[in-house]
């Protein structure tokens, strides 16, 4: 590296002496480091550096949010099915509103969503930094429609007739309703599962894909708030052993019965050793059910004496290897409730000992074999 060397003379060169310098304008002056504001709170710093640092970690951009039904939208794209109510939607962290493109009021947007029915809407949302935009598909079914899917279901999709033809032809006769057709894709996914878990009815998935078109079914009837709907739904919960207290389900009281008692198994284990006899009740709505799920419910409320009655017959259910592994569970938990009837306690362990590493369902196994150990020690 060069440098300069600098001195307090000037060489005038040849007047034979030196010269000093003139005083600088600045000698005397103090000058005062430049500092950096931070805009936000005035604080100050000696460099950019120490000012940005301070910004991002005091005062970071935040994204604007969408809320929707007090639920963050993690997804730009949502499908309301809902009439939508002026305090459905939040905007988290948004300065402004565009809709459309157009910078709108809170108030105007909000009334705006209220009375959309069929209409894609796009949203932005924006503050100092950063901004988010949002694609809202709003498809309100005409509840008339709704009607008549629901009897076009019932009368197409008999138990006795389910096959891949008669889903078509459901399908087909429900173009008509434009209001409704994620309904129906929902209503046909639940029927192609049933065909494919039971692998009849012509069609061509495989038994293992029944648990997808479940899935699919699921994620859309349960955005609409019918007896069908919900009923589908806790027939899928069900096969999937996500019980509840059934709450929803009061047009289908054969199922609410089966799935409060696998939750009251599940989650009240103190009381594991209460008689299951349910007793059978109207049966409601007459749904298509795969053939494991239609059994396993009819075995769930029989009184226990039936129940012993048809152990052997459980017993070799369960060992159908075309079960999910879902209902050997649900068929695990019935056993075990029988032999603790019959007081075979060395059977009703066996049972249970295979959920006891799951996160689920370990704690209803550990007090089956609690309950055996206790009942063993009585009879000692």
């Amino acid at each position: 590296m060069g440098y300069l060397v600098l001195w307090d003379t000037i060489d005038p060169g040849n007047s034979g002496g030196s010269v000093p310098t003139p005083d600088s304008p600045w000698t005397g002056h103090v000058i005062v480091p430049e500092k950096f504001a931070c805009l936000h709170c005035q604080a100050q710093f000696a460099t950019k550096d120490e000012l940005f640092e301070h910004r991002f970690n005091e005062h970071p951009y935040r994204r604007p949010v969408l809320f929707y039904q007090g639920r963050e939208l993690n997804n730009p794209r949502e499908d309301i099915y809902h009439v939508i109510a002026a305090d459905d939607f939040d905007f988290k962290q948004a300065d402004w509103l565009e809709l459309e493109g157009e910078r709108v009021s809170e108030a105007v947007l909000r009334h705006f969503l209220t009375q959309q029915r069929q209409k894609i809407v796009k949203i932005r949302l924006v503050n100092e930094g950063l901004s988010s935009e949002y694609e809202l598909k709003i498809h309100v079914a005409d509840l008339a429609e709704l009607a008549q899917v629901d009897e076009l279901f019932f009368t197409l999709l008999d138990q006795v007739n389910l096959s891949v033809l008669a889903v078509d032809q459901f399908v087909k006769a429900c173009r008509k309703f434009n209001t409704v057709l994620a309904y129906v894709d929902g209503l046909s996914h639940y029927i192609y599962a049933i065909l494919a878990k039971d692998q009849t009815g012509g069609t061509q998935l495989r038994r293992d894909q029944a648990k997808g078109r479940m899935s699919r079914a699921l994620e859309v009837l349960k955005r609409f708030d019918t007896p069908l709907a919900r009923a589908i739904c806790g027939v899928i919960n069900f096969n999937l052993n996500c019980f509840s207290a059934g709450s929803t389900l009061e047009h289908a009281p054969k199922l609410q019965q089966a799935m409060q008692w696998f939750h009251h198994l599940q989650t009240q284990v103190p009381n594991l050793a209460k008689p299951t006899g349910i007793g059978v009740i109207d049966q409601g709505l007459k749904l298509p059910l795969d053939r494991f799920t239609d059994s396993i419910l009819n075995w769930v409320l029989m009184p226990l004496e039936r129940q012993a009655e048809q152990l052997d017959l459980i017993v070799q259910s369960k060992r159908d290897s075309a079960h999910f592994d879902e209902d050997k569970l649900k068929l695990s938990m019935l056993l075990s409730q029988i032999y603790l009837f019959m007081h075979d306690y060395a059977p009703a362990k066996h049972q249970a000992r295979g959920s006891m590493n799951d996160p689920a369902f370990g704690a209803w196994a550990q007090a089956v074999l609690d309950q055996c150990e206790t009942m063993n020690e009585k009879q000692t």
